[in-house]
């Protein structure tokens, strides 16, 4: 993060003029569980949400330069739990604003299609969540789930004109469950996201 900071500040106008672009796509997201040490076992299946922002680009030399995303994203897992005799199907419904910080590599190339690689951290801030039983909210007063999380996301995509499409994968690095009474019971995003837009 320090050393995408000092590129950036490294860049003088002459070098570098921000672009903006419009991102919306689909997520496809779990959660993966990590139930050692507890006396639950899960089973995630995905959920399919929706992802949309605005995309910032600050070019820094012709085939490098820093892309930093405002993006809202639903994210969360339908999760089968169970414990001894117990069975349960619950719903987790997770929306975040996710600001991912990224290093975008512009491949060189002659033609209307250019492609870049994206790597890069992303800080995801909480807004919502939602837990569901059999169809049917859980009144549940908790807050279970923490407000920040960070991620590392990777990926690439085409330019073709002003156009651009996007894959990209994000791999949660700190657990999204607070602690409670479910001891060593630990949960972190998995989220692919297909993004389409314009500019950037």
């Amino acid at each position: 993060m320090v050393l995408v900071l000092a590129v950036i500040g490294l860049a003088t106008p002459s070098t570098a003029s921000a672009q903006v672009g419009v991102l919306v796509g689909l997520n496809m997201a779990n959660v993966n569980f990590d139930t050692e040490g507890s006396s639950f076992d899960v089973n995630g299946d995905r959920r399919t949400g929706f992802v949309a922002g605005l995309a910032f680009n600050l070019p820094i030399q012709d085939i490098f330069s820093v892309e930093v995303d405002a993006l809202f994203a639903q994210k969360g897992a339908k999760f089968n739990l169970s414990a001894g005799s117990l069975r349960d199907t619950v719903d987790v419904k997770l929306d975040y604003v996710d600001v991912p910080v990224m290093g975008r590599i512009n491949l060189p190339g002659s033609g209307p299609v250019r492609v870049h690689l994206l790597l890069g951290p992303s800080f995801n801030f909480k807004i919502r969540e939602k837990f569901e039983q059999d169809g049917l909210e859980i009144d549940d007063d908790e807050d279970g789930v923490e407000g920040v999380e960070t991620a590392l996301v990777f990926g690439g995509g085409v330019h073709m004109g002003a156009f651009r499409v996007d894959l990209r994968y994000g791999i949660g690095l700190s657990n999204i469950i607070k602690e409670s009474d479910l001891e060593g019971f630990t949960g972190k995003n998995r989220v692919f996201s297909i993004l389409v837009g314009f500019g950037g």
